[in-house]
């Protein structure tokens, strides 16, 4: 009886020496990799498909991409692009790439490649004078949705159905409208945020924060007021995800100060629906990009530095203060990378 005693006390000690471990794994911060791009662009377009290949874009028509895990980075050339800033970018497959550009009327345009970026075609120009391209997103290789600055006092959406060849107008009559000096960011390309086969959700800024949500790939629309620092043209939500259908957050606050910290985050759980601020705003300055990791972990970053949360986004704390704009992570291998201004890259790595 005294062994199975023994046994059972032994079985229980493991267990909760196993259970503390697994917790100290789960809660562990990235570890951040800085990397040399060869570039002195300022990069606010990213996507990452595995641990070894990785793209960003940004100013002067920059293109980068590795399939090395950052050991070296390869410029990648696309034509009629040299005064462009490529704000966003997408891999639909694993040859499929869309680069979107930025700018007043027909600077804000849409390029295809379908043989991993060996050659390019524009698939659109804007030609609304006022429309002013911010990000996209994608539901599936084929489905995506871009968010542009206002026409008419409503945001500019415009959707594919066919892998970015072509683009139409959505929500035209069914959003709400905009209040004046209301608009989204063409900050990191995740001012919009698509999740499972229908749902989107977009971020706004400038007089006030909001979020709009589709339930049904844009045919209709609501909005929801959140606690963001909002008031002036350089505040508001740059960034937005979800973890899943209930649960998401924004980040943001004022680009022009970013030390401050204010009410830069604020957490959903119903859908989007409500927002309520965190526990203690004053731990999180400026951020610009927002992502969900593995399990409850969360990485925001912005020119203020690196900010990490284990608890879904209630609490944080700054790891690095290095100044990026963007980035994206791979789940499957724990893998991201994130880049920033005057060609800054780094990868990290979550255990």
């Amino acid at each position: 009886m005294k062994s199975l005693f023994e046994f059972v006390l032994i079985l229980m000690f493991c267990s909760f020496v196993a259970c503390i471990s697994n917790n100290e794994t789960e809660h562990k911060p990235p570890t951040i990799h800085l990397q040399q791009s060869g570039s002195n662009a300022s990069f606010r377009g990213i996507a990452v498909k595995s641990e070894n290949e990785a793209w960003v874009s940004g100013t002067n028509g920059a293109l980068l991409k590795t399939t090395n895990g950052g050991q070296l980075w390869e410029k990648v050339f696309v034509p009629e692009a040299d005064s462009l800033d490529f704000r966003d970018l997408e891999l639909l497959n694993d040859s499929t790439i869309l680069l979107m550009s930025i700018g007043s009327g027909n600077d804000s345009k849409i390029f295809k490649s379908t043989d991993k970026g060996e050659h390019w075609k524009i698939t659109y120009v804007n030609e609304e004078p006022a429309a002013f391209f911010d990000g996209f997103d994608f539901w599936d290789e084929n489905t995506g949705i871009l968010i542009s600055d206002a026409i008419d006092e409503k945001l500019y959406l415009l959707k594919t159905e066919d892998g970015g060849d072509h683009w139409f107008r959505v929500g035209a009559e069914t959003l709400p409208d905009l209040e004046k000096g209301e608009y989204g960011f063409a900050a990191s390309g995740t001012g919009i945020a698509t999740f499972g086969g229908q749902k989107v959700w977009i971020a706004t800024g400038g007089v006030n924060a909001r979020v709009f949500f589709s339930p049904n790939q844009g045919d209709t629309w609501s909005v929801f007021e959140t606690p963001m620092v909002s008031g002036k043209p350089s505040t508001g939500s740059f960034s937005i995800a979800f973890k899943d259908e209930l649960n998401g957050l924004v980040v943001g606050g004022d680009y022009q100060i970013d030390s401050a910290a204010i009410s830069n985050v604020a957490l959903s759980n119903d859908g989007g629906k409500s927002w309520n601020s965190i526990e203690k705003p004053e731990t999180v300055p400026f951020k610009s990009c927002v992502a969900y990791l593995n399990n409850d972990a969360v990485l925001a970053i912005g020119t203020s530095g690196v900010s990490w949360s284990s608890d879904s986004g209630k609490s944080w704390t700054t790891i690095d203060v290095t100044s990026f704009h963007t980035m994206d992570f791979d789940k499957k291998s724990g893998v991201g990378w994130m880049a920033g201004g005057n060609g800054a890259i780094a990868k990290f790595i979550v255990k």
